[in-house]
């Protein structure tokens, strides 16, 4: 039997990672092979989280589009954040960078990825199993 110290929603950290300012407007988008994690922020209040998978980059543009609108948050005054496995050479990338205006990689701590096997990598695709502890 194993006791258990503390219980938190699996989402815990990435909030908690994700909280750090007051930006009018933004949502976060991490990324794994078939789906990716997206939440959504208004004034530094939690809109959303939720995964969605994902086929196609214009899956993911969807629902973006979609959050964007049913939480009234303009599309064009949105920062979006990207981290996890997205390649900038890939269609999904691409897609995303072309139709949402402010779309970003995800502002890492460098610090956290001193060691030598991080560097054959951009250090966003480590973002979401690093920066946010989950």
């Amino acid at each position: 039997c194993y006791a258990i110290k503390e219980s938190v929603h699996k989402y815990y950290q990435l909030i908690k990672g994700q909280q750090d300012d007051d930006t009018l407007f933004k949502m976060h988008i991490l990324f794994y092979h078939s789906h990716c994690i997206i939440s959504a922020y208004k004034q530094g209040s939690l809109q959303l989280i939720q995964t969605y998978p994902y086929k196609v980059s214009e899956d993911v543009l969807y629902v973006v589009l979609n959050i964007a609108k049913e939480y009234q948050m303009p599309v064009n005054e949105t920062t979006i954040y990207a981290g996890g496995l997205i390649d900038t050479n890939s269609p999904l990338y691409k897609t995303l960078h072309v139709y949402l205006n402010d779309f970003v990689f995800e502002p890492v701590d460098v610090a956290l990825f001193a060691a030598e096997g991080f560097r054959e990598h951009p250090l966003h695709y480590f973002a979401p199993f690093c920066q946010y502890d989950v």
